[in-house]
């Protein structure tokens, strides 16, 4: 059975990998996505070696790791939200401009400029 220097190891390794998530998710680049892969298989392997009894001090850190995990979580729907808001948005505006494209008459003058 893994010791509890392997657990704090782990621990310090996953809260290194939640920072560098959240400042990604935050940046928006494109490693977000490898970073929460990495950060699900530390989550594991912490559940994994979880000792028997853990300090207050352990107990806390675990507890942001958490937090964390919901913030990354909601951050990515936020966005996957704004993008298909986008969509739409941009699908409307085609669906207009192909309308007016389509019935757009060319406009007699009003006012005869010919003199």
């Amino acid at each position: 059975m893994p010791g509890r220097d392997e657990f704090l190891l782990t621990l310090g390794a996953c809260e290194k990998t939640s920072a560098a998530l959240l400042q990604a998710l935050g940046s928006g680049t494109s490693e977000a996505a490898a970073l929460a892969a990495r950060r699900d298989e530390q989550i594991e392997r912490l559940s994994a070696i979880l000792p028997t009894e853990l300090g207050a001090g352990e107990l806390e850190r675990l507890k942001t790791l958490l937090n964390i995990g919901q913030e990354a979580h909601l951050s990515a729907l936020a966005a996957k939200m704004s993008a298909t808001r986008n969509l739409v948005a941009l699908r409307r505006a085609l669906q207009v401009a192909r309308q007016l494209a389509a019935t757009r008459n060319p406009r007699q003058p009003g006012v005869d400029c010919t003199g």
